[in-house]
This record gives C-alpha cells, structure tokens and sequence, in this order.
C-alpha cells in the first residue's frame, strides 16, 4: 500500500526500442496489408503468441467483484487481473472466490488456483517470499510483477542512495532465485515533483534508481492521475522523461493509476477519475511516452462503499471504466533487455514463457496499433491514405507526429481518436490579405496569445461572417479590451453573472430575483464594502463619495462633503397622523414631533 507524499503521442520507433524478433504483417479495416517493420506503422498484437496484455485490472480489497460484468472486458483481448498481494490474501478472498475469478478469467490464461498464469502481481520489498505468500498466489505467482520498494531504501518520496541500491540488488536477487517467484520485477519508481529540473535520465540524484532499473529490467511509475493533474507541466515531463529513458533502454516500464482526491488520500470516491486518466495518458502520448502496459487498481486497504471499486464494465463510476478506456491507448513495445540480475528474464521472454505455459485461448485480439513515422507530415498524411481515407476502428488511436512543415520551423503534432483530439504547435500561422494572424500559446502562463506581427491592426476574434460589419467582435488594442457589439451581453446561470477582480479583493455584479442590479463583495468580512464609490475627475481617494451597506444591510450609508437632493424627498419612517414638526437632535437624528423643537 502506498501513500502519495509529495502521462500518450507516439514518435519514432527507435532501435533501441524494436522488437527483438520481427513482427507477422497485419491488415487495416481497409483490407490494406502493411508489411510488419515499416516506418508507418507497428503491431503490437500477436508478439509471439495469440494477443498480449497491456491492461492489468485489480483492486486491494474489492478483487471477487472482478467476477460479475466483466464480458467487455474480455472481449477486448488485452485486459487481465492484476494480482496485489493483498487481494489474494485470505482475509480479503474466500476459496469460492478465488474459484469464481478463475472461472471467469480463466481464458485469459489466469491461474489464481494452480499459480502462475498470465497475470501481473504486486509485492512488497524485499523479505523473501514466505510459504503462505507462494499460496496465496496459488503456488507460484506470475512472471511480471511490481514492488513496492521499502521508505528507507527509496521508496516513495524518498532518496534512494548508492549503499541502498546495491542491498536492493541482493534482495530481490534473492527473490527472483526462489520457485515459483516472479522473473521480472519492476521497483516501483517515480521523480519527485517537487524538483521537477532534476531530470530522470541525467540526475545524479536518480542515478541509483536507473541502475535498479537497469539490474532488474523494468521499472513501474505509481501515481494516481488525480494527483499528477496537480503538479505543474515541469512535473509532468519528467515522468515522461522516465518513460522515454525506459524505452531508450529496452525495458519495461509499466504505469500504474488509480484513485485519489487532494488531501484525502485514496480511500475516498475519486469522481474524477476517468477523466483524469484521460488528460494525464493524452499527456503522455503528445510527448511520445507510451509505457508498455497500464495497471489499473483501487489501493484502499479497507472495505469501503465510498471508493471506486471493480463493480462491473457497465458501471460508470467504477475502475473497469478505466480499464477499458486504457485498452484502446497505444503501448510501446515490450521490454527486450534481459536483467543484469541471476535468472532474470526479459519482458518478452517473460510474455512467451507465460503465453505458452497457460494454453490461452480469447474470444477476440485487440487491434493495439500506433503509427510511429519518421518522415515529415505530409509522406505520412498520403501514407496513411493508401489505407483508405485514414479508416480507423473505434480502439485505435491514430497519431501523426511531423518534422518539418513544407519548410517551417514549427513541427506540427495531431492526435485523432474516437473521443479526444490534440494539435499541437508553437503557433499557428493564418494568411490573410491584409496580414498573418497568429494564434500561438504563451510560454510563462496558461494564455493564448491572438496576434498581427506586422501591423498596428487590433488583434482577436470575429464571430459570424467576417464580411457581415454587424458581426460581433472581441479584440484588443494599446491595452484595452474591446468589442463592438451594440449592448454587449454577459450572461450568468444564477444571480451572479460578473466577478470584478482589483489588488483590494473581489466583487460580483448580478441580477437579484426581484430584477435588480445586485451588488456583491463575498470576500470581505466587513459587510461595509459592499456599496459604489464614485471617482469623479479632481476627487482624492480620501474624499471619494460613497453609497455603502452595513449592519448586515439594515444600514445604507451615502459619505459626501455635500449631498443635494433633488425634488420631493419622502420619509415613511416619519410619518403619522396630521402635521407634525421635523425635528434634529444633538447627534443628527431627524425625528417627528407633535410639539415644537426643543
């Protein structure tokens, strides 16, 4: 179990990346055979065996669920369990449990009863593996498996040194020796956001990390979408810089997600899950870091009804969701390097022993496929047409990532899928008769920027038929804001409709129920600053006159040297019955009185 102290475009396919045996051809929806090795495209379906799995779906504590609505999932081909270490422990599964999974995921080559299997499994660090552990695992566990790498010895959120990782190494050593152990463990490892310019590949303060990697062939990178969505794009990058420097280096590398809320932990409902998987694995491919496969689990070390939870394929908050989104993302090849560790084997070494051990039979193969080009856009665009029009089938993602743009200097990136989109560019040049208008993203803020570079022509944007004169304009010129529409409306869902934002704080401008213009200032303790004040030309900001409401708005206040009313001025507090003097007393009260003034 982790606490969390402190993302896909796919570029070229390097050699250091290739599969080590060549790839069978296969066919596009458009019937067009494609050599396998080419520089368009790569397969990753069907390495050596019927389908490879890239998705592992599991859960700590709510793992028997996995045997109710599942069908879609088996479906896709590449979806199987993922084994924690706690979710087979007999305190969180009964034996009819264990037996149900193993009848439903069975033909996934799982082998929850008899050990071993096609699965993926978790392990803590770095204790051998005990007789009740081989059991809980069925006898044996499966070849591929994560571990979770103890605090003092660079576990999460803590720096890992070279006397740490050279125990490690003698550790799990000692485990991939054992009967029955996995043969391929990745210590779970991740950059520390917190210092996101101490690069993954080039740090000295991570070099005893990428010597583990190096060591033990694979490496997972555990964090939950949720949280990494937080951290600034610095941050983010170098989890991609992770990745990248895995691939460079042929092996494994496997990212792990799952539930989180800030400041919560992962023991609560994450609603915003899927969708931050999302933002983050879109991340990571217009970076061009693709792991080689996805784990998807709930860590929540308790039985709870308030966390997302395996509660079945149709259920729309829950982590099979997930998984099933993440079996139509691309992969990147299989981790090729056999570890520098004793009996240790590579990642496809490990794929075909469990392939072929398991007797695997599926109903269908996921079409994992990405396009990797290494030519300038335009070959790929006409490339990719020879297989009919750019066809796609819904769990394909097709990405096209350019080098020169018939001669500029601006590379430009597209991602096309079913239900994302990406372009990306340093900017965006639009010809126009009376010059270029740039849309270009800012590189110190979130912004865009709209621009002219060669004339003092206002810059922004026109709504409608530009031909239209009425057609309404946003534009901005020596400074200012500007639109030309004839009574520029802003509308607003509730009364709120205007938030107004100085150095002093914050008001809000909105319609009342009653229909009246409403008046706001919900960051200010003292209820006196919600008013108008006026600057007429001259006024100094001490003598500025001032409609103010106070006494939880029992009390208007005007503040002016001189106050003029104009026309009949009525009082209701005043009135009664016949006429009566208008009275002031010593402290400026007006009052009513029968009697004349004292």
């Amino acid at each position: 179990m982790r606490s969390f102290l402190s993302v896909l475009f796919i570029g070229s396919l390097t050699a250091a990346s290739a599969m080590a045996r060549p790839m069978p051809p296969w066919k596009s929806d458009a019937g067009v055979e494609i050599p396998a090795g080419t520089d368009a495209n790569e397969s990753l379906a069907g390495y050596g065996s019927p389908v490879r799995f890239t998705v592992f779906l599991g859960a700590a504590t709510g793992f028997p669920q996995l045997a109710n609505d599942v069908q879609e999932s088996l479906s896709r081909g590449n979806i199987t369990l993922y084994e924690h270490g706690v979710s087979v422990n007999p305190a969180y599964i009964t034996s009819a449990q264990r037996e149900a999974l193993q009848n439903v995921w069975g033909s996934t080559g799982i082998r929850l009863t008899t050990g071993g299997g096609t699965g993926m499994a978790e392990i803590g660090c770095c204790s051998l593996l005990s007789f009740s552990d081989l059991k809980n695992f069925g006898g044996s566990l499966p070849l591929l498996a994560n571990a979770n790498l103890p605090d003092d010895e660079g576990g999460d959120g803590t720096v890992m040194t070279e006397a740490s990782e050279a125990d490690l190494e003698l550790k799990l050593a000692a485990i991939v020796a054992q009967k029955g152990a996995p043969k391929n463990i990745a210590p779970i490892m991740r950059p520390d956001p917190v210092q996101p310019t101490e690069l993954w590949e080039a740090s000295a303060l991570y070099a005893p990390n990428r010597k583990l990697a190096l060591y033990t062939g694979a490496v997972a990178i555990d964090i939950p979408p949720t949280l990494a969505m937080s951290f600034p794009g610095a941050a983010l990058d170098n989890y991609v810089n992770e990745i990248k420097w895995a691939l460079r280096n042929r092996i494994r590398v496997t990212l792990i997600v799952s539930p989180y809320v800030m400041g919560k932990g992962g023991c609560v409902f994450d609603s915003r899950f899927l969708e931050n998987t999302k933002a983050f694995t879109t991340y990571l491919i217009s970076k061009g870091a693709a792991p080689t496969e996805y784990v998807v689990e709930s860590y929540c070390g308790e039985v709870r009804n308030t966390v997302n939870s395996p509660l079945g394929d149709h259920e729309s908050e829950s982590i099979n969701q997930v998984a099933l989104f993440l079996s139509t993302m691309p992969v990147s090849a299989p981790g090729t390097t056999v570890p520098a560790m004793p009996g240790g084997l590579s990642e496809v070494d490990a794929i075909a022993s469990q392939m072929s051990d398991s007797k695997l039979h599926v109903a269908k193969v996921a079409d994992q496929t990405f396009f990797s080009p290494d030519k300038n856009v335009n070959s790929i665009i006409r490339r990719m047409n020879s297989l009919g029009g750019m066809a796609y089938q819904s769990d394909v993602k097709v990405a096209i990532h350019g080098g020169a743009l018939d001669g500029t200097v601006n590379p430009l990136d597209i991602t096309i899928c079913p239900n994302c989109s990406m372009l990306m560019q340093n900017a965006l040049v639009f010809q126009a008769t009376n010059g270029n208008g740039i849309l270009q993203g800012s590189k110190t803020d979130a912004m865009i920027h709209v621009f002219n570079p060669t004339t003092p022509a206002p810059s922004g944007f026109t709504f409608g038929n530009m031909s239209d004169v009425r057609a309404p304009q946003v534009f901005r010129e020596t400074g200012q804001g500007m639109s030309n529409v004839e009574g520029l409306m802003i509308r607003g869902a509730d009364e709120m409709v205007l938030g107004l934002w100085g150095k002093n704080g914050f008001a809000n401008l909105g319609i009342s129920d009653d229909g009246l213009l409403e008046i706001r200032n919900p960051g200010s303790s003292a209820d006196y600053h919600t008013g108008v004040e006026f600057a007429p030309p001259g006024a100094d900001s001490a003598n500025r006159p001032k409609i103010t409401a106070s006494n939880e708005g029992n009390t208007l206040e005007i503040t002016s040297k001189n106050t003029i009313f104009k026309g009949n001025t009525t009082y209701r507090s005043l009135s009664g019955n016949g006429n009566a003097y208008a009275c002031l007393d010593a402290s400026g009260n007006l009052y009513r009185s029968m009697t004349a003034c004292r």
